[in-house]
């Protein structure tokens, strides 16, 4: 079972634990009655100030309010260790969450998904951390290319990444906090946007231009975020949020370093990343004069051409009037447009011959975040016949597309020595006659039964 609200964390911990624990900051956030957190804050700090007089500690005895601590040296040391604390129910920088699914929050981060520009002020006020959570036990991801090793040791996967994407996004919203722009970016509020970044929230890596190629060293938060603003405004489909932020300064060539298997460009989420295209949010970066359209992903080598072409004709042809469709070479699989065109939705893995050559899926089922937050795709068991087929008319159109276009070859191989027919021939349910337009073509008898890929099958022999 996966919780996506403050009340159904809480809900579950009293339904587990049989009873209603002591009133937590996490509760009082989930009010939207702005003196309760006030009040619920200043009781927090009183009890803390006298568990230090029971120390036997010298305190003055008259206890400031918690929002006048800092007019004193003194005081503010105080209130700092109050703030500091993480398990304590009254702080401001109280994390919960962590008794289901790995699911951690703060009072900061559920007062941004609630909406609630009081709360999100107020705790920004009283020194609750800006970026969420400090940063431990971190290693520099890779960011290099893919290497020989690791394309011989890959499993299936789409494309344009070596794993599977949605898995990271789960992790990146759930498992391992966000930071608190990046979640505010996903929403609607910009005012909760501009408090966070006038309270020092760090977007340095989201900003910095040219685009930062590599982890800075030391690490900051923006840098270690498996997402970017950019990214989040895109895939909620909010473009007065992703306005604001290019307005902001905010890098329209941002790519994500920490998880860089799976980092894709701001122009690429808007084809992955939502259903139907969003191509709104694609002519709003396009008109960026910062835009980079030749901005290819470190890992993968990915343009967004590969991934226009991946998706449908019409987002090519959207794509092409900004860059030309020889711009868009191979990526490190050695892939050209005519091959990501031809990638089976999924594999005929009941034949050994196709299930050994083929590693790569294509892209025709963009995941979706749902009203939940998470991220759903529609799996292989889901692919049946007439969903298949409905799909080769509009693969039918793009072959010939592209073939017009006089930059594809029939006979080029990639990394596994695959041509566009060695994945047309493996398909699950296979497009015979998007088969016989390419045997048609220049040296397309030769790619169908001359040229053996790397486990020594051609085209024919796998379709047979």
């Amino acid at each position: 079972m996966s919780f996506h609200t403050i009340e159904q964390l809480v809900d579950c911990r009293c339904a587990v634990t049989g009873t209603k624990d002591a009133e937590t900051i996490a509760d009082v956030i989930a009010d939207p009655d702005p003196e309760k957190l006030q009040s619920f804050l200043n009781q927090g700090w009183h009890h803390f100030v006298q568990k230090q007089r029971d120390r036997k500690l010298r305190l003055p005895l008259l206890t400031p309010e918690l929002a006048d601590a800092d007019a004193s040296a003194y005081w503010a040391s105080i209130k700092r260790k109050f703030c500091a604390q993480k398990r304590c129910r009254f702080s401001p920088n109280y994390r919960f969450g962590w008794f289901v699914e790995n699911q951690c929050h703060s009072a900061l981060t559920a007062a941004i998904r609630r909406q609630s520009e009081h709360h999100v002020t107020l705790l920004l006020k009283l020194a609750a951390n800006p970026d969420g959570f400090e940063l431990s036990g971190t290693s520099a991801p890779q960011t290099v290319h893919i290497t020989k090793e690791e394309v011989e040791e890959r499993t299936v996967a789409e494309f344009w990444t070596s794993s599977d994407r949605g898995s990271v996004i789960w992790r990146s919203r759930y498992e391992k906090p966000a930071p608190p722009l990046v979640i505010a970016a996903g929403l609607d509020s910009t005012v909760i946007v501009d408090q966070l970044i006038l309270h020092g929230a760090d977007h340095s890596f989201w900003t910095a231009n040219p685009s930062l190629a590599a982890i800075p060293e030391p690490p900051t938060p923006s840098a270690l975020a498996l997402s970017s603003p950019i990214h989040e405004a895109i895939a909620s489909g909010n473009t007065d949020m992703l306005h604001h932020l290019l307005a902001k300064g905010f890098n329209p060539n941002v790519l994500p370093l920490a998880y860089v298997q799976a980092s894709i460009t701001p122009l690429m989420a808007t084809l992955l990343d939502s259903e139907p295209w969003n191509e709104a949010a694609y002519n709003v970066l396009a008109e960026d004069p910062r835009l980079d359209f030749d901005f290819r992903t470190p890992y993968m080598c990915v343009h967004v051409l590969h991934v226009a072409a991946a998706h449908s004709l019409q987002a090519l042809q959207r794509v092409e009037r900004d860059v030309p469709l020889d711009s868009a070479g191979r990526t490190a699989y050695g892939h050209s447009l005519l091959h990501i065109a031809c990638l089976p939705s999924a594999i005929q893995r009941y034949a050994s011959k196709a299930r050994e050559s083929i590693k790569n899926l294509g892209f025709r089922r963009p995941r979706v975040r749902a009203a939940t937050g998470f991220w759903a795709s529609q799996g292989e068991e889901e692919l049946s016949v007439s969903t298949c087929e409905a799909e080769f008319p509009a693969q039918l159109e793009l072959l010939r597309y592209l073939l017009a276009s006089g930059t594809q070859q029939v006979i080029a191989y990639d990394s596994d020595l695959n041509t566009p027919l060695h994945y047309l021939a493996g398909a699950r349910v296979i497009n015979e006659e998007a088969i016989r337009l390419l045997r048609t073509q220049p040296e397309g008898e030769v790619a169908w039964r001359e040229i053996h890929n790397w486990y020594g099958y051609t085209a024919e022999e796998i379709w047979e």
